[in-house]
């Protein structure tokens, strides 16, 4: 995973090896190596302060960092170490931004039900289980509080995230390696406070079995058995014509991309609106333009991207891309660019217009010895600096 920071001024990478490392992308060098984690980190987002960095790993924890100074800020260690694999930034209104987190469940190399979870402010929210497998993406819905959820089961979640209940101890905080923290209560279990001269964990509210201070599975608003295979992403998309409403584009293994409408508070439904069918093989990734567009595009095992207009139901364009795989999509800020990457190591820009893309890519290039397995654009205030 990729992802920039600070204005463009960082770029930050996950590994495999349980290292992120923050760069500076004019001298190309390492700034800060951030080593937290016992097992591959998984996920990578920026908050929206533009200045922190959550990441995620398979040894069952998240830690936010600083990407200015390199210091841990907050850490989460989830319950019973369950892996990550997937995670999400969202807006949480007035109550502040919100962490979405997919989970396996279960240890490293065992099945398990996956669960997603949801921190507002730093404050354990819910938990939501339903899964019978792998969390493989989680999206926060931007315009109403709600979190969806697809998997290796093949079902697409959505879940309600205004309850707060306290009938189960999940999550737990702990202090970073070099002893810094912030005060924030972080899973509800422990509050971190700061002694004379060393930090100190004050648990006088903590409680055990269903007395946990933290909340309790809320139930889930619907779902859907929606692919006849494994779902390997999903995006909401703003709906501007369906008042109180937003579009969940979901994307799996049987080749399709579903779109269903899903009504908020004023009007709670769950509903399909279209099946596009348009690649040969699994869909890999999906990526969307600017927010408030309706477009979004899908990137496959076939070697194509499409185009779709998820509002209208209408396939805009098809691609014909790349050789091998296309795992990675990304859209520049300003809806101007549009980068795909393979497996075998190729890259492509493609200019887009108001909506209108262009046929033939205007750069290609082949960017690395393997396979590409993430894109991210700069702001494009920097320049829209591409990282892969």
């Amino acid at each position: 995973a990729v992802c920039y920071v600070a204005r463009g001024t960082r770029v930050c990478s996950a590994s495999l090896d349980g290292s992120v490392r923050v760069w500076n992308p004019i001298t190309r060098q390492a700034m800060f190596v951030l080593r937290e984690f016992a097992h591959w980190v998984t996920c990578l987002v920026a908050a929206a302060d533009d200045a922190t960095i959550y990441a995620g790993s398979l040894d069952g924890t998240v830690v936010a960092w600083s990407a200015v100074t390199g210091r841990p800020v907050r850490r989460i260690r989830l319950p019973n170490l369950e892996p990550v694999l997937s995670m999400a930034i969202g807006p949480g209104g007035m109550e502040g931004e919100q962490l979405c987190v997919g989970t396996r469940g279960g240890s490293v190399g065992r099945g398990g039900e996956g669960a997603a979870l949801v921190w507002r402010a730093g404050t354990w929210v819910a938990r939501f289980d339903g899964h019978a497998s792998d969390v493989c993406d989680v999206s926060l819905s931007p315009v109403a509080p709600l979190a969806a959820s697809v998997g290796a089961d093949r079902d697409v979640r959505i879940w309600g995230c205004t309850t707060q209940l306290a009938s189960e101890t999940v999550g737990r905080a702990f202090l970073p390696s070099d002893g810094s923290a912030d005060d924030t209560e972080i899973g509800c279990l422990e509050d971190i406070v700061e002694g004379d001269g060393e930090s100190e964990r004050d648990t006088s509210s903590v409680r055990s079995g269903s007395g946990g201070a933290g909340p309790s599975a809320l139930p889930q608003t619907t779902h859907a058995a929606a692919h006849a295979d494994r779902i390997n992403a999903l995006a909401f998309v703003s709906s501007p014509t369906v008042p109180d409403a937003v579009l969940l584009v979901s994307a799996g293994d049987d080749g399709d991309a579903r779109v269903y409408e899903v009504g908020g508070e004023g009007d709670p439904h769950f509903a399909l609106r279209s099946v596009f069918g348009g690649h040969d093989a699994a869909v890999l990734g999906l990526a969307r333009e600017r927010a408030g567009d309706s477009l979004i595009f899908s990137a496959g095992r076939d070697g194509t991207i499409l185009q779709w207009d998820a509002l209208h139901g209408a396939e805009r364009m098809m691609l014909v891309a790349h050789e091998g795989r296309v795992p990675a999509l990304a859209v520049d800020g300003g809806s101007q660019l549009l980068a795909s990457a393979d497996s075998l190591g190729a890259l492509s820009l493609w200019t887009m217009s108001g909506g209108s893309m262009a046929t033939e890519p205007s750069t290609v290039a082949e960017a690395h010895p393997d396979a590409v397995a993430c894109l991210a654009f700069s702001t494009p205030e920097t320049g829209n600096r591409l990282a892969s």
